[in-house]
């Protein structure tokens, strides 16, 4: 994968600082945004199945 440099970067994008999902799928000038669609799309891959999966078992007995 080829890297761009941060002012190269900036100069495409008008100056702002894009953010971009791991996946690929999604980017945006706000990190939180970002940050939410990557979290929404790991849990809809499974990615906190086993985790959920434990913290229901703990909270049951």
């Amino acid at each position: 994968m080829k890297e761009i440099n941060t002012i190269k970067t900036r100069e495409i994008n008008a100056g702002a600082r894009v953010y971009r999902c791991p996946w690929g799928d999604y980017r945006s000038t706000s990190y939180w945004a970002v940050y939410g669609h990557a979290v929404a799309h790991a849990y809809r891959k499974g990615y906190f199945d086993f985790a959920i999966r434990l913290i229901l078992k703990g909270l049951t007995g």
